[in-house]
């Protein structure tokens, strides 16, 4: 009879706990784009276009944060935001390159 199996290890330099893979995969894939989301909604013009910016030099795809900006904008019922918010993502996908300028004019037109 063959004896119980050895209990497995984790590989070395990984965490021991469950989520600890799902961790360091999330850190390498990128930032979160909801903290960037927040500073746009509840700041001034100004700051808001300061973490847009802050957003692109950290690396966010800029094409990854509208849909966050675009459920923020629903969650606060800001019917005319949430339209100039479909408008920016149908462009977004139309022409990817200028993304930021895209951006930029959405946050324009809810803080307006």
């Amino acid at each position: 009879m063959v004896g119980a199996p050895a209990p497995l290890k984790p590989p070395a330099g990984k965490k021991s706990d469950f989520f600890g893979d799902l961790k360091s995969d999330f850190k390498e894939a990128g930032a979160s784009p909801f903290p960037f989301v927040e500073k746009i909604f509840s700041a001034s013009l100004g700051w808001a276009l300061l973490a847009l910016k802050e957003a692109e030099i950290s690396g966010q795809d800029l094409q990854r944060l509208i849909y966050p900006l675009l459920w923020k904008a629903k969650q606060k019922r800001m019917a005319d935001a949430y339209w100039h918010g479909i408008l920016a993502e149908s462009a977004i996908r139309r022409d990817p390159k200028n993304a930021y300028e895209i951006l930029e004019r959405f946050i324009l037109a809810i803080k307006a």
